[in-house]
């Protein structure tokens, strides 16, 4: 069932933007290094489980981001706790498709020394470069 956009949703402070991502990146953290603690018991081979540890890092952060963003909730667990959700330049929810989009442009923004996220600074949208790209809008809960 598609979410009925808000009639003129506020734009996220870009400092609840960055507690957010501290939240998520504090959750995410424990949570792969519990799962990395359990593999080391599973998987005799310590480099397979290296190898195995290196791919579910990035899988389990790019899957828990699209999932969550392109939910009901509209929000990872950090968003949720500070009232914000993503969504559709057009008010609707994004598709996971959209979501994985935002990620991958979250991603290469941190990777280039964090140059895409000024724009969020300047523009009246607050639109990071990863939000421009997947035309999406961090914004607070109605």
């Amino acid at each position: 069932m598609e979410s009925q956009p808000d009639a003129t949703p506020s734009q996220a402070p870009i400092w609840s933007r960055v507690g957010a991502t501290l939240l998520d990146s504090v959750f995410l953290f424990i949570t792969l290094v519990s799962i990395g603690g359990l593999t080391v018991g599973l998987i005799p081979y310590p480099d397979l489980n290296r190898f195995f540890n290196l791919g579910c890092i990035p899988l389990l952060s790019w899957l828990y981001f699209a999932v969550l963003e392109s939910s009901e909730s509209q929000a990872s667990y950090g968003k949720q706790l500070f009232g914000l959700r993503v969504m559709r330049e057009d008010g609707g929810r994004l598709g996971f498709g959209q979501a994985s989009l935002r990620y991958v442009g979250g991603v290469t923004t941190l990777a280039t020394l964090c140059i895409g996220f000024l724009p969020a600074l300047f523009s009246a949208r607050r639109q990071a470069l990863h939000d421009w790209l997947s035309k999406s809008l961090v914004v607070r809960r109605a």
